[in-house]
């Protein structure tokens, strides 16, 4: 709010919208155009709290760790990204 004053009642609905507005009024040099790279900006996976909440209550079920997130990569499939991995079982 303090950097690019967006008046939020009159230019955005959410918090997003004025974030955005901020950006365009006052980074953006005119006639360009603001692109992502490949991968987003830290490569950081998003993963569901549903299915971070089942990773954990499987862990207690079953007496085992299990990896999640970016603890582990499988080595044969590199580009991919795996939400859950257990050594014990070599189960994914």
């Amino acid at each position: 709010m303090q950097i690019g004053n967006p008046d939020v009642f009159l230019e955005s609905i959410t918090i997003a919208m004025a974030c955005n507005k901020v950006l365009r009024k006052r980074f953006l040099q005119p006639d360009n155009i603001g692109l992502i790279p490949t991968g987003g900006y830290t490569y950081n996976k998003n993963y569901s709290k549903k299915a971070m909440m089942w990773l954990l209550h499987m862990e207690e079920t079953d007496e085992v760790k299990i990896m999640h997130g970016r603890e582990y990569k499988e080595p044969e499939l590199p580009q991919f990204s795996l939400n859950g991995y257990c050594p014990e079982t070599r189960t994914i």
